[in-house]
């Protein structure tokens, strides 16, 4: 069974999210409905995890009850780098796709793997105030026979692993004295960029967790490498795999090398 990402991160959760403290729709007493979402200061927190062509969308609908939940979907176009049009929320792209009434998890198909998406929760309470998540950036995963590319590749004789098991300590190291400073910003810059927002939220939560957190990682162990990248055959990014055993359940770490640098990718 594959981890999805936000599973190692549900271990910690309540470490991460803490007391919190207050109930109901998430607004504050006595103000008058918004139209006007300020997702910046959202309570509505939103969380998408990679799938094989699709993405897993969780959020915190226990926050809001009795709300209704839309989900808002919309492909990052290379010519903007952001949003389509740079709009501030995928509800103002008048391309998005846009599907309503949902309770999560919602399971999302049919994207296009390797592909990066932009999605976003909206909540309605009943007293009419709206609530929307910050954006979230998630990539459709490609499936594994077409991420590694041959099938009779033997990891363990790789000729460079011993040298990308020390880079992929090097970065893990880094990450892991961000979190032992409990310094969101730099801890982050070691994971992939469609999965920055989803740990920045969760650290942002209480940051006093990131040293346990980072300590978890080093019991996990390699337990595959992928081939090397061939530019001229067009293939995949290098992948690396580690298996991280707690209470008798096997979880899994993914590394993506960018270039040159490995990057925290699935954990």
């Amino acid at each position: 069974m594959k981890l999805k990402s936000w599973i190692v991160v549900a271990a910690f959760w309540f470490a991460l999210i803490g007391c919190g403290g207050g109930g109901g729709d998430g607004g504050s007493g006595g103000t008058e409905p918004s139209p006007v979402p300020v997702y910046e200061r959202s309570l509505l927190v939103l969380e998408a995890t990679s799938l094989e062509f699709g993405a897993e969308l969780h959020w915190n609908e226990d926050r809001f009850p009795g709300a209704v939940f839309n989900v808002c979907l919309t492909e990052e176009h290379p010519e903007s780098g952001s949003l389509i049009g740079r709009s501030q929320d995928c509800f103002s792209d008048r391309s998005a796709m846009v599907e309503n009434d949902h309770v999560s998890p919602v399971t999302v198909s049919g994207l296009t793997g390797g592909h990066r998406y932009w999605v976003q929760v909206e909540a309605e309470t009943p007293s009419g105030q709206i609530h929307r998540s910050r954006p979230v950036i998630v990539s459709a995963r490609i499936p594994d026979e077409d991420l590694l590319g041959i099938d009779d590749w033997d990891w363990q004789r790789a000729p460079d692993l011993a040298a990308e098991t020390q880079a992929i300590s090097r970065r893990l190291a880094g990450f892991q004295q961000a979190a032992r400073n409990k310094d969101i910003h730099s801890a982050v810059a070691f994971i992939q960029e469609d999965q920055r927002d989803v740990y920045q939220a969760l650290f942002s939560h209480n940051p006093d967790a990131m040293p346990a957190f980072g300590v978890l990682l080093d019991r996990a162990r390699m337990g595959f490498l992928s081939p090397p990248a061939e530019p001229a055959a067009d293939s995949t990014q290098r992948t690396a795999e580690y298996a991280l055993e707690i209470d008798g359940f096997t979880f899994y770490v993914r590394w993506m090398k960018h270039d040159d640098t490995w990057m925290l990718m699935d954990f």
